[in-house]
């Protein structure tokens, strides 16, 4: 199933958080696109270096302030001596096998010349200004006698090429350039990405009743997955509103028909399904609920990890599938709730065979006398094909649906496929990351949780979140 529309909804919050998680490439592409910058320099445009020196106009006869401002006149026509063909030749005849460029400049209301030579090695530049040096007084003199020249600044040899600055500008521009381009394409690619980026997505794009939303919640990071409860130890007052209200609709749902078992299904991994499936029987159990959890994902069960239970309970569901029901010694119980849980903490496919052949279905009918109700974590509907076959021998199904992460296009196939049976009840939204951007920009992959074998009250070793 398509997603609802196609209209193109910017959300300014998405495209920053693209833009943030890819900083370390947008730093790499403003060195990259100066290095391309500084080799296309290097490759087009050689480099040049000038050298410089100034002289000064007077005239021969007492007359100082007069021959001066004659002088001044006639800088300009000096000027035009110093750029002849006649000069050239005459530095060519001292340095045939150099390359260079002379040129003469007025400095206007003055009787000063600034004469430059340009060569692509400092020192051809300077042997070519002191060739013109060398050879200017002579033709000056024979085509102006009253005329001579004074250097006032002797010349050097230049340091730094005549594309320097240039050379700067065109790193910066290039920088500049790469980083913008890379940018845009991110943010195209934020743009287009048709995945359910906030709530007004979520109503819009996907064809399922919508059972809450759940308020990211941030914590400290841990290197192991861990948990967190919807407890006031949390103090996130939304956080636990949220599944109580969730839990409240599903509760509605499952007594309205007589059911009792739910399937709790997502579109792809780490999507925070079996932390939302915990929270719900956490919550359902507060108003003095037995509630059974299965790990009905054979492929990567994770509840026993997530709960540090003791190694006695690894393969229990894998057991009590076989046997078509379970004892008290199979099954771990959440200290301070009345949660308790059959858990497979090692891979076990096979297991599967056992949902078609009547194992499951007769666990199922076994639980239900003992529980108010079985929660089912079961695998990703894309990716393992036994959460549909799970999902048509429960009661209900609920699909979660992360922020930004799968497709609506894959989301609402999900739904097709978990709605085939008419379980599907609805689906719950999940925020992946904070409201505010200056406190959290990232997705919110985890979680704090962890039971501690102490003197303490079952109240309080319920949850212990830092």
């Amino acid at each position: 199933m398509n997603s609802k529309n196609d209209v193109i909804i910017i959300d300014p919050a998405s495209v920053l958080l693209d833009l943030l998680r890819h900083w370390w490439n947008l730093i790499l592409m403003v060195v990259a696109g100066g290095l391309l910058a500084c080799v296309a320099i290097q490759t087009v445009l050689p480099s040049s270096y000038a050298a410089t020196t100034v002289v000064a106009v007077l005239g021969t006869s007492s007359n100082a302030v007069g021959n001066v401002q004659n002088a001044s006149d006639l800088a300009p026509s000096i000027t035009s001596v110093l750029q002849s063909d006649t000069l050239r030749e005459m530095i060519r005849q001292q340095l045939p096998d150099t390359d260079y460029t002379l040129s003469a400049t007025y400095i206007e209301n003055t009787n000063l010349i600034e004469i430059t030579a340009s060569a692509a090695t400092p020192r051809a530049a300077f042997q070519a200004l002191q060739a013109a040096a060398n050879n200017y007084p002579s033709l000056l003199s024979n085509l102006m006698a009253d005329l001579y020249l004074v250097t006032v600044q002797q010349p050097s040899v230049p340091l730094e090429s005549q594309q320097s600055a240039s050379n700067v500008k065109t790193i910066v521009l290039g920088a500049f350039f790469a980083v913008f381009a890379y940018a845009a394409l991110v943010v195209l690619l934020s743009v287009l990405r048709d995945t359910v980026k906030n709530l007004s997505d979520m109503q819009r794009k996907i064809d399922a009743h919508l059972l809450g939303r759940i308020p990211f919640a941030k914590v400290a990071r841990k290197k192991e997955d861990s948990l967190i409860l919807a407890t006031a130890k949390n103090k996130n007052f939304a956080f636990e509103e949220s599944y109580q209200l969730i839990s409240s609709r599903i509760a509605y749902h499952l007594d309205k028909d007589g059911g009792k078992v739910l399937a709790l299904s997502s579109v792809a991994q780490n999507e925070g399904k079996t932390h939302c499936l915990l929270n719900i029987a956490y919550s359902l159990s507060k108003s003095q609920k037995r509630v059974l959890v299965l790990d009905g994902d054979f492929r990567n069960p994770s509840i026993a990890k997530l709960l540090n239970a003791d190694a006695r309970y690894d393969n229990a569901l894998a057991k009590a599938i076989q046997q078509g029901e379970f004892s008290d010694q199979m099954l771990y119980a959440i200290p301070g709730t009345r949660i308790q849980c059959l858990t497979n903490k090692n891979k076990h496919p096979g297991s599967s065979r056992s949902l078609s052949n009547g194992n499951f279905a007769k666990l199922l009918m076994f639980a239900k006398q003992y529980f108010d109700y079985i929660l089912v974590d079961t695998g990703p509907v894309a990716l393992v094909a036994d959460t549909t076959v799970i999902a048509a021998q429960c009661d209900a199904a609920v699909l979660l649906v992360a922020q930004d992460v799968s497709p609506a296009r894959a989301i609402n196939d999900a739904v097709d496929a978990l709605d085939r049976n008419g379980r599907l009840i609805g689906c719950i939204y999940r925020e992946t990351r904070s409201s505010s951007l200056k406190k959290q920009y990232g997705y919110g992959s985890s979680y704090s949780y962890g039971y501690q074998k102490s003197t303490a009250s079952p109240a309080d070793k319920t949850e212990g979140v830092k």
